[in-house]
């Protein structure tokens, strides 16, 4: 079963955010909206993902220490490597390595220089598995991102940038009076609108 990230199909009405946060006015419940329609957005792309790695006895954190792996094959990777560059915690990256190496997807080497350091490294029958399911992964990723057009993808592409670059600008950054001063654009202004709320 598949975990959803959001589980309102309907997003709230402008009415609706009004009535339930009437301290917030204007570009606040704007920016509460593009939070919702972005996880409203990846929850409805990562549901036929997950299922088709599900049919693989996969999980997405499985997928990514896989792919990375794979991109530094025939060479071993360190777990706290594998750990940093999957964003994730060594402890979470210890569980996701138990079940791989478990599956002998991947095979985990202790340092003999160093023995509290482990290596891992993706063995033939993780190449084989890898090898049969990224056509079929890419084509459904493919396939999700034709529903928009190429200008829409375009404009999608340049936009995300900006937000993935202002969320880690405000992370970086103390806020002013309780609000962030990084990443002030406007975007829809430019753009259009993303995307319709329900008129509930």
């Amino acid at each position: 079963m598949v975990s959803p990230l959001i589980f309102m199909r309907e997003l709230p009405s402008d009415d609706a955010l009004r009535r339930l946060l009437p301290q917030y006015k204007g570009d606040q419940l704007e920016a509460i909206e593009c939070y919702l329609l972005l996880l409203r957005s990846v929850n409805d792309m990562l549901q036929p993902v997950e299922a088709l790695l599900a049919r693989r006895k996969l999980s997405r954190g499985r997928l990514s220490v896989l792919l990375r792996l794979l991109r530094e094959h025939p060479r071993h990777v360190a777990v706290s490597t594998l750990a940093h560059d999957c964003g994730v915690r060594q402890a979470t990256m210890t569980g996701l390595l138990e079940g791989l190496v478990q599956t002998k997807l991947v095979r985990r080497k202790i340092c003999r220089k160093d023995k509290r350091v482990s290596h891992v490294n993706i063995t033939p029958k993780g190449m084989r598995l890898m090898e049969a399911l990224l056509p079929a992964y890419f084509a459904q990723v493919e396939n999700l991102s034709q529903l928009l057009g190429q200008r829409d993808r375009n404009a999608l592409i340049k936009l995300l940038r900006q937000f993935i670059d202002s969320v880690a600008e405000a992370s970086r950054e103390p806020s002013h009076g309780g609000r962030s001063t990084a990443g002030k654009r406007n975007p829809s202004a430019s753009h259009g609108q993303v995307g319709k709320r329900s008129k509930k």
